[in-house]
């Protein structure tokens, strides 16, 4: 529970986050009514909360819970796609294709007037009325989210990001014509052989025809794409693109946790540690995917790790 947040604050939001709120409403509910004036007038208030425990029950209409219900179904597409481009194995190549897709599953969801199974059921329960408004308010909120979007995602095919987009080798396929594009679009033209640019987009297609048959293809993201093919052929000038537009951050998600556990390590009570030894302890934390038990093991069998890491020379300061 953080600072500045009361008991019955922070249990509204504990549990109707993480959980379902058709299973958790009526109890919370029951609780906030029933301990009374420890309830906080503003939440008391935004929940219209019934002044007996009693008069709660299970089977009345509930506006704020059909609110609840919007909200935990609508968040939970926002999140997905939070944590798509947030990952780690997201790169700018898809960028585009995920905030289109995103755009669309908000307006199908707005046109339709799907509000969740969930929140459609609970409307049925409320008066026409009171109905009506909630349907209104879940419209404007899409409305307002999709405009939002818009204002700061380019759609057009004016944006970068939608040239690159064959880039992610989704097709199955990479064309010269879409490698020339990629090419103009990011000022590459005078880095590149661009004849041999084509020679070199029919040998990646003729490695890509068998590489797409394995089953896993389609499971592998565009990076790993790109190192099933440059493993097998050279073509060194598709090589520069393709190293060039997957050095672009897709997000500022990645760098965000280098700072957060830079800021864990290097603590008050650490404020003596070097640049260098943070440094070190970043590189293994962020590269290395090992278990504390399989790194202890990896480094009892590493004789040589083990000589340089009781080896003098590392303490300069003893020279």
């Amino acid at each position: 529970m953080s600072c500045g947040r009361t008991k019955a604050e922070a249990l509204v939001t504990d549990v109707l986050a993480p959980k379902a709120v058709e299973e958790n409403w009526i109890p919370l509910k029951s609780y906030l009514v029933s301990i009374g004036g420890d309830c906080p007038r503003h939440l008391r208030t935004l929940l219209r909360l019934a002044e007996d425990a009693d008069e709660v029950k299970e089977d009345d209409p509930d506006i704020v819970e059909v609110y609840l219900l919007f909200c935990n179904n609508i968040l939970s597409v926002f999140e997905a796609v939070v944590k798509k481009l947030e990952s780690n194995d997201t790169t700018s190549v898809e960028l585009y294709a995920i905030m289109l897709s995103f755009l669309r599953q908000l307006a199908k969801r707005r046109d339709d007037e799907f509000y969740g199974y969930l929140t459609r059921q609970k409307l049925q329960q409320l008066s026409p009325s009171d109905a009506d408004v909630a349907r209104e308010e879940f419209t404007a909120f899409l409305n307002t989210a999709i405009s939002y979007i818009e204002k700061w995602f380019d759609f057009s095919q004016d944006n970068w990001l939608f040239h690159i987009q064959p880039l992610s080798l989704s097709s199955g396929s990479i064309s010269y014509d879409d490698m020339v594009k990629v090419s103009e679009r990011l000022h590459l033209i005078g880095r590149i052989n661009m004849d041999a640019l084509y020679d070199e987009c029919v040998t990646a297609n003729s490695v890509l025809e068998h590489l797409t048959k394995h089953e896993d293809w389609v499971s592998k993201g565009t990076a790993e794409r790109w190192m099933a093919v440059l493993q097998q052929v050279e073509i060194p000038n598709i090589l520069a693109v393709v190293s060039f537009v997957l050095s672009i951050p897709s997000s500022t998600g990645y760098v965000e946790r280098v700072f957060s556990l830079m800021k864990n390590k290097w603590s008050d009570v650490r404020n003596r540690c070097s640049v260098e030894l943070m440094k070190s302890e970043l590189m293994i934390t962020l590269n290395y995917e090992l278990s504390c038990t399989d790194f202890y093991t990896a480094v009892v069998k590493d004789k040589q790790l083990l000589a340089t890491a009781r080896d003098q020379r590392k303490y300069k300061w003893k020279k």
